[in-house]
């Protein structure tokens, strides 16, 4: 899947859809020579379960700050939901250089990634993304992110994708409720949502 060799891939995401083709979904470094965390990208692939191959590894974030914290789920047709943390940046301080939810969406019928979307709409530093995703390929993320960078406790905000689109970002877990952190979702075919945190 991999030809680079020389450098780790990790944080690996694979989720499976029902004829039993894959995604891998990883990060690694943009080149071997670079040492640099910043450097690190989101890169997948895709298995067909038919042929028994794997296609050639794709990159699929736009970021140029480091990311971490993939997750990726798919749909029995096919469609996959792929999510990550962009940032912080050179500073290494996620209040100096916030970090941000990212994610995109890959078709199940093109084989081909759609370019990525920023999520949170908060300035205010985001982690812990999860994503669920039912059998018409409709997802739902949350995550957690302090509010414009205001407070000390997290929230949790959740954004559902919907016949092709992200919806409207909602919070869920407000300032009044304490810390609220590490978000888990959950998803079934008649739309229903679980979302859990600590």
């Amino acid at each position: 899947v991999d030809p680079n060799t020389t450098d780790v891939g990790e944080e690996q995401s694979i989720p499976v859809d029902a004829q039993g083709n894959a995604l891998l979904v990883w990060r690694k470094r943009t080149s071997a020579a670079d040492t640099t965390t910043d450097s690190l990208r989101v890169f997948a692939s895709y298995y067909d379960a038919s042929t028994k191959t794997w296609s050639e590894q794709t990159r699929i974030d736009n970021d140029t700050v480091r990311v971490r914290n993939l997750k990726a789920a798919m749909a029995p047709n096919g469609d996959a939901i792929a999510v990550w943390v962009a940032g912080p940046g050179t500073t290494g301080d996620v209040f100096a250089d916030p970090s941000q939810i990212k994610s995109a969406h890959f078709n199940g019928v093109t084989k081909t990634w759609e370019a990525p979307t920023r999520l949170d709409t908060q300035t205010g530093p985001a982690d812990t993304p999860d994503v669920a995703i039912d059998a018409d390929g409709d997802a739902i993320v949350a995550w957690t992110q302090l509010e414009d960078g205001v407070g000390t406790y997290q929230r949790i905000y959740v954004d559902r994708y919907v016949d092709g689109s992200f919806q409207t970002v909602e919070e869920i877990a407000t300032q009044g409720d304490g810390q609220a952190q590490y978000p888990q979702v959950a998803l079934n075919d008649a739309g229903q949502i679980v979302v859990v945190w600590e």
